[in-house]
C-alpha cells in the first residue's frame, strides 16, 4: 500500500494552455450531465460534437506548444529590489482601497460587492494580485526565500477581507500549475490529497459565495432550482452553489443555443466590439457607435455568466463560436511571443495563460483589461525592468 501511495506519475504535460481548456469544459460539461440543477436545458449533440471537434484541434495545438516550450529554472538573478518594490506598490493600493472605501467588505454585514470598489485603482490592484502572487510563489519555488511566502500571504489576506474569489481563485489554480511544473512527478498520496483539498475548497468557495450574497440555505436549494438528484445526497448547499457557478456558464450557452434559429440578423459589429475588443474600449465607443451590449437569454436573472463562447453564439452563431476558437489560438500563441523563453517571467506568463485557459469556461476573459494587464502588460514591463536592473 505505502508503495502504491509513494508511486510518482508525471503529470507536467496538463500545464498547457489548450489542454487547460480541454479539461475545463470536460469537467463543467460532466458536472452538467449530473443533473443537480432541475432548470438546465438538456444539451443537444450540436453542442457536443463542436466541443469534441475543438477538443481535437486544441489536442494537437497543445502539442505544438508543448513540443516548442522550453522553461529557464536556472534564471533566479532576480534582484530583491523587485520583490520590495512591486509588493510595496501593491500594499500601498489596497490600503488605498480600504481609506477611500471606508470599510473592509468582511467585517460588514450589509456589505453590497456590486457598489463596492474604485474603477482604475481596483483593476490595478486585483491584476497586480494575481500576477505578483504567482511572480512570488514561483521565485519562492526556486529560492526558497520565506519572505516571498509573507508577501504572497499577505497579498492572499488582502483578497480574503476584500471577499474577492475570483482573484483568489486565479491565485490558486496558477499556484497549483506552478507546483506541478515545479515538481513534474507527483506521489499518489499528494494526487489523493488534492482530491480531498478540491472538496474542501469547493465547499468554502460555495460557503464564501453564500456569506458575500447573503443567501440562506432555503434561498439557494429553491430559488436556485436544486433538483432532486441533489437534495437527496443531503450535501452542504454550498457545494450546490459552487456547482452553479461551474456549470450555469455552460447552461446559458445551451440556452442561446436552443433559440438560435429566433435570431433575425448577424450582427458582426456586435461581434468584433463584444467578443474582441478589449471591454475598457468598448465602453467608451458603444454610444458614439449606437451598439449596446448583447441582452442574452438566460436560465435565471442572477446567473449571467455563459462561457467564452456565449456573445460569439449570440451574435453568429456557430459562426461566431468558430471564430473564437481561432481568436484563442492566436490570442495564446500572441502572449507566449511577447518575451524570450529564457526570461524567468516567460515561465509566469504560461502559468497564467494556461490559468486564463481553464476559466473560459465562466466568462470570456480574454477581453478583460485586469487579464490583458496580466498577459500582456506585466510581462513586457518586469521582464524589462529585470534586465534593467540586472545590468545596474
Amino acid at each position: 500500500m505505502l508503495n502504491i501511495l509513494k508511486q510518482k506519475f508525471n503529470v507536467d504535460w496538463v500545464v498547457n494552455p489548450f489542454f487547460a481548456y480541454c479539461f475545463a469544459f470536460v469537467f463543467a460539461i460532466s458536472l452538467y450531465i449530473m443533473g443537480w440543477s432541475s432548470i438546465y436545458p438538456k444539451l443537444t449533440t450540436g453542442i457536443l460534437i463542436f466541443f469534441i471537434l475543438s477538443f481535437i484541434l486544441f489536442v494537437i495545438s497543445g502539442l505544438y506548444i508543448k513540443k516548442h516550450t522550453v522553461f529557464n529554472f536556472q534564471d533566479y538573478s532576480i534582484k530583491p529590489v523587485m520583490f520590495d518594490i512591486s509588493f510595496g506598490v501593491l500594499f500601498c493600493l489596497g490600503i488605498i482601497i480600504f481609506i477611500l472605501e471606508g470599510y473592509v467588505p468582511l467585517f460588514r454585514e450589509d456589505y453590497n460587492y456590486k457598489e463596492f470598489g474604485l474603477s482604475v485603482i481596483d483593476t490595478l490592484f486585483y491584476s497586480l494580485s494575481i500576477y505578483l502572487s504567482i511572480f512570488y510563489f514561483s521565485s519562492y519555488l526556486g529560492l526558497k526565500s520565506k519572505k516571498l511566502l509573507i508577501y504572497l500571504f499577505v497579498i492572499i489576506v488582502f483578497q480574503i477581507l476584500l471577499f474577492n474569489r475570483y482573484t483568489l481563485l486565479w491565485i490558486f489554480i496558477s499556484m497549483v500549475y506552478l507546483l506541478i511544473i515545479f515538481k513534474k512527478r507527483i506521489p499518489t498520496l499528494c494526487i489523493l490529497t488534492g482530491i480531498v483539498l478540491f472538496f474542501i475548497g469547493s465547499y468554502c468557495f460555495g460557503l464564501f459565495g453564500n456569506l458575500r450574497s447573503s443567501f440562506s440555505r432555503d434561498y439557494v436549494l429553491n430559488d436556485l432550482y436544486a433538483s432532486s438528484k441533489f437534495t437527496d445526497l443531503n450535501l452542504s448547499h454550498n457545494y450546490y452553489i459552487t456547482y452553479l457557478y461551474i456549470s450555469s456558464p455552460m447552461a446559458n450557452l445551451q440556452k442561446n443555443l436552443n433559440s438560435i434559429d429566433q435570431i433575425q440578423k448577424r450582427d458582426f459589429n456586435n461581434f468584433l466590439f463584444y467578443s474582441i475588443f478589449p471591454v475598457s474600449i468598448t465602453k467608451r465607443i458603444e454610444k458614439p457607435l449606437n451598439l449596446s451590449p448583447p441582452e442574452y437569454n438566460l436560465i435565471i436573472p442572477s446567473l449571467t455568466a455563459g462561457t467564452y463562447f456565449m456573445n460569439g453564439c449570440f451574435s453568429l452563431g456557430w459562426l461566431g463560436m468558430v471564430l473564437l476558437e481561432i481568436f484563442f489560438i492566436i490570442y495564446i500563441l500572441g502572449v507566449l511571443s511577447i518575451i524570450p523563453h529564457n526570461s524567468p517571467f516567460y515561465l509566469i506568463s504560461f502559468v497564467l495563460t494556461t490559468t486564463t485557459a481553464s476559466l473560459l469556461i465562466f466568462d470570456n476573459f480574454l477581453i478583460r483589461m485586469d487579464v490583458i494587464l496580466i498577459l500582456f502588460i506585466y510581462p513586457f514591463i518586469f521582464h524589462h525592468l529585470h534586465l534593467r536592473i540586472s545590468k545596474d
